[in-house]
């Protein structure tokens, strides 16, 4: 989305929210559920790494699931990653 974005040149933030509109509104349903699977394992990653970017995702084989119709459009969340935010929530209180 950001590569079909970064095709025009917005002046403004108005000029930006509409190419931004306009990519996500061309890219195609499957990629979008692939971007937001990618997301939200990173966003699971980052908490378990206590807010750290240093971690490396594993492999999903999103086109494998998809030939198999297995492919969800959301990702349960490990439940170590939500004991491990709420602590590092806690901390800073």
């Amino acid at each position: 989305m950001q590569a079909l974005q970064h095709k025009t040149s917005p002046q403004n933030i108005d000029g930006l929210v509409e190419a931004v509109e306009t990519a996500y509104a061309n890219m195609d349903r499957t990629t979008l559920n692939y971007v937001f699977l990618s997301l939200q394992t990173s966003m699971e990653s980052t908490m378990l790494a206590k807010g750290s970017n240093k971690y490396k995702l594993c492999p999903m084989s999103k086109d494998r699931l998809r030939g198999q119709g297995e492919l969800s459009i959301g990702v349960m969340c490990d439940p170590e990653a939500i004991v491990t935010r709420n602590s590092i929530l806690l901390e800073g209180k």
